[in-house]
């Protein structure tokens, strides 16, 4: 599973009705079946979203809502909603194909955002893309043909604008930059293909000449869309205002960012401040149009659980943290209640430390007379390496880092050096005799890394860290990095053929075997 990408996760539905000033939690399992604990429907209805997308039917008839990762259709004049998409799908970005007999959308219900469609009274959902990368933003070609989106799919970092002929299942890459093309749009005569890209929007013919038609002077411009005569382009600016051609159209409005979509009358559709809305093409006042939709969730029926806050006596400790194996497979050090203990396998655990101070990240000497670990004890708040003999309990600081924090220490196989990870998540290696710490690699993606584990000959560094598909968004996979620490040359390594990952980047390894 990639790592999430800032949506909400399917184990924790949050819902919220602005204007009734309701939230409702609720539990539930990926697969959307009954839930493990007794559970009761409640029903929620929303009357405002947020961050939905709307699109109308060609004939002008109903409107497509996405709203909390469903997809639901209303009158075009208002009312209430039917759902057409369950728990198993999460949908947002809806499109309607040009002869309204299919509905397309982006969809993570698994690992992937993927297009898929769906029929208008929510039948015969088909999944269109494939592949480990994400495919977003579909836009269908007048035609029906094709349908272009953007997607990293190239494997080089970026986005590009694709496109999916329909009838044969063919990809076609229409860009190809180093920088990030999203957010496609046919133009009505189905000629241009239009985009986002950075501070602009850019248009390609069929002999793949690029024109910018819509520029923003700072930031980047979102969700573009032609207008109805295919000359012009509306988007949402840098301050988050909708433009229609050359004219500013709202302003002080929360629009959400997706492109207006066209109504037959000339009107478009938008979403803002929660509501769904029309607007006339020239900037007139915007018409809300009222919807309902009823939620139903299921939300668990627990016991109260007796924390036995006023019981004053000893207590069993539950919480143990960083257990380590001696060189001799006999002891085991770890964590509890803030101080390093150290446990003879069968026996009773022996407290090393016992002070106020945090102490974290136990590891074990190579003659496994010390464990080492990181503390703030000297009182500065930055923790620093320490060692305990396991014999008489005497502390002993072993480093002086003021400039970072250090977490993770662990001792090279020689214990001249000590790996650690630092406060910015830098792999960064101490000297004991010089006192000094060295940077050997940054964090792959400005996300947190797992803890240091030396070769056998103390040449190479791995850890676990994130590789990050792309720029635009976080997603990527928890692979295996080794670092060469001499040179401080990275390597990344799949456990596995794709999507195949490490489960997370705290203890899910890797452990280097003894040779």
């Amino acid at each position: 599973m990639r790592t999430p990408r800032g949506r909400w996760s399917r184990s924790l539905l949050a819902v919220f009705a602005t204007g009734a000033s309701t939230f409702c939690a609720e539990s539930d399992r990926v697969s959307g079946g009954p839930l493990e604990v007794p559970a009761r429907e409640v029903t929620v209805t929303l009357t405002e979203g947020t961050n939905m997308a709307a699109a109308p039917s060609p004939d002008g008839e109903i409107v497509v809502l996405a709203l909390q990762g469903s997809l639901w259709s209303l009158p075009i004049g208002g009312g209430a909603a039917t759902r057409l998409t369950g728990w198993d799908v999460e949908a947002t970005w809806p499109v309607w194909s040009p002869d309204g007999s299919r509905i397309a959308f982006q969809n993570y219900s698994e690992s992937n955002y993927q297009i898929w469609t769906v029929a208008p009274d929510g039948s015969a959902l088909t999944q269109v893309t494939t592949g480990h990368y994400d495919h977003r933003e579909p836009a269908w070609s007048p035609d029906g043909a094709k349908i272009a989106f953007s997607s990293d799919r190239g494997g080089d970092g970026s986005y590009d604008i694709w496109t999916i002929d329909l009838g044969t299942g063919t990809y076609e890459r229409r860009t190809d930059a180093p920088t990030h093309e999203h957010s496609p749009a046919w133009s009505p005569d189905g000629t241009r293909l239009a985009w986002a890209e950075g501070r602009s929007v850019v248009a390609t013919d069929a002999a793949g000449q690029h024109q910018e038609v819509a520029s923003v002077p700072a930031r980047s411009v979102q969700a573009p869309a032609w207008l109805l005569d295919g000359h012009g382009i509306a988007y949402l600016n840098n301050a988050g205002d909708l433009v229609v051609g050359d004219k500013v159209v709202t302003t002080g409005e929360d629009v959400f960012p997706f492109p207006v979509r066209w109504l037959r009358d000339g009107r478009f559709l938008y979403t803002a401040d929660g509501k769904l809305r029309a607007r006339a093409a020239d900037g007139g006042a915007p018409s809300d149009i009222a919807f309902s939709a009823a939620l139903t969730v299921q939300r668990p029926v627990r016991q109260a659980k007796d924390h036995r806050f006023d019981e004053m006596g000893p207590r069993p400790v539950r919480g143990l943290h960083g257990p380590a194996l001696s060189p001799d497979g006999a002891r085991i050090a770890f964590v509890a209640l803030n101080d390093v203990w150290v446990m003879t396998i069968g026996e009773a655990p022996v407290r090393l430390t016992d002070d106020t101070f945090v102490d974290m990240d136990p590891t074990w000497s190579g003659d496994g007379q010390s464990i080492y670990f990181a503390s703030d004890r000297h009182g500065d708040g930055s923790p620093d390496i320490y060692a305990v003999a396991v014999a008489t309990g005497e502390v002993t600081r072993v480093s002086n880092i003021p400039e970072t924090d250090v977490v993770t220490p662990v001792p090279s196989p020689d214990g001249r050096s000590f790996a650690f990870i630092s406060t910015n998540q830098a792999l960064m290696v101490y000297d004991v005799a010089t006192g000094r710490s060295r940077k050997i690699v940054d964090q792959a993606a400005g996300s947190t890394v797992g803890r240091p584990t030396w070769s056998p000959d103390g040449t190479t560094i791995a850890l676990a860290d994130l590789r990050r598909l792309n720029t635009r968004f976080r997603e990527g996979y928890h692979l295996i990095r080794t670092v060469d620490v001499a040179s401080g040359t990275a390597t990344f390594h799949a456990p596995g053929p794709a999507p195949d990952q490490l489960a997370d980047r705290v203890e899910a390894g890797p452990v280097w075997s003894p040779d």
